[in-house]
């Protein structure tokens, strides 16, 4: 039972960082970094002021670390469907501009 509760525990807090995750880039598209506030991410994400702090330390660093967060994705996404027997260097620009809005 105590497993049970730990993985509960566990889950929880992932599902919250998620949120967080979200609403940070909800409200770094929507109003770009200057205008974007740590109160603001909180509250969507459901979460203390304070908890935004603690988990990323300031607003630059949870800025920072999704910008890395999303490079990575998309890296990872292109590599996953780049075709590489692909030579030619404008076959392979159309590839990524149909991979690119397919993401």
């Amino acid at each position: 039972m105590a497993f049970l509760q730990v993985n509960y525990i566990m889950a929880e807090k992932l599902y919250s960082l998620v949120r967080q995750f979200e609403a940070a880039l909800r409200a770094f598209s929507t109003n770009g970094y200057k205008k974007a506030s740590a109160s603001d991410i909180a509250n969507a994400g459901g979460i203390s002021k304070a908890m935004v702090f603690h988990y990323f330390g300031s607003k630059k660093a949870l800025y920072l670390y999704l910008i890395e967060f999303c490079s990575n994705m998309f890296k990872t996404e292109m590599n996953d469907n780049l075709d590489i027997t692909v030579t030619d260097f404008f076959d392979r620009i159309k590839m990524i501009t149909v991979l690119r809005f397919h993401l």
